[in-house]
């Protein structure tokens, strides 16, 4: 993989960031639009969800099947940063995916503070951003930090040089991968394009994916424990 990973922790809980490669963006893209068209079976995705965002649905098999590898090595680096040991802790460990859906939000749609159950890690990742948002990004920055539209990790209580949230504006292709239990929300945002104006679309997906260790070194862990 030629994509630069980073890898910081800062508030405890690991977060990786990667770009990913326009490929899988462009590819995503269009399985969004082919199912939000009816090319793919729509399965709704709203009732798992916090909160109120127009269309959530899962993704298509065919486009699962054709990146996973890309986002199976992603968990794998995030989960066993360490390079010496990557090749054997991959091969003790199985990792798999659970679910991953896209995102569809417009004018005042949101997600509440969250998180995610059921898997060991998740991530996000950004497809598309309404035309205007830089406007309103212009704007906040009169008096505020721009939060429209962005994604903000919480963790822990707040102290004296310990600040306990990350926010962070997004940007098309931006990847995150944090560990499951790590609150995040979406802020709301405005675009004088509304629903269902694709030029006022913040569209972004998620996917929740699960690291067990094999059989085989389950066995040998459980043999070391009884000594």
């Amino acid at each position: 993989m030629k994509n630069e990973i980073n890898i910081t922790r800062p508030f405890g809980p690991t977060l990786l960031q990667v770009e990913l490669p326009k490929n899988i963006i462009d590819d995503l893209n269009k399985d969004c639009e082919e199912i939000s068209a009816g090319k793919h079976k729509k399965v709704d995705w709203a009732p798992h969800l916090a909160g109120r965002v127009q269309e959530e649905y899962l993704m298509s098999d065919p486009v699962l099947a054709k990146h996973i590898n890309f986002f199976i090595h992603m968990a794998g680096r995030y989960a066993f940063p360490d390079e010496a040991a990557f090749d054997k802790a991959i091969k003790d460990h199985e990792i798999a995916f659970q679910s991953g859906w896209y995102v569809r939000q417009n004018t005042n749609d949101f997600n509440s503070t969250h998180h995610h159950t059921n898997c060991n890690i998740s991530c996000v990742g950004y497809l598309k951003l309404p035309e205007d948002i830089e406007e309103h990004w212009a704007e906040e920055q009169k008096d505020h930090n721009p939060s429209a539209g962005a994604i903000e990790f919480s963790y822990g209580v707040s102290g004296f040089n310990c600040p306990n949230i990350l926010k962070y504006k997004p940007e098309v292709g931006k990847f995150f991968m944090f560990p499951h239990f790590l609150d995040h929300r979406v802020y709301p945002f405005k675009s004088k394009y509304p629903y269902p104006d694709p030029k006022g679309e913040r569209r972004s997906f998620s996917i929740n994916i699960i690291i067990t260790k094999n059989d085989h070194q389950a066995d040998l862990d459980a043999r070391k424990n009884k000594k």
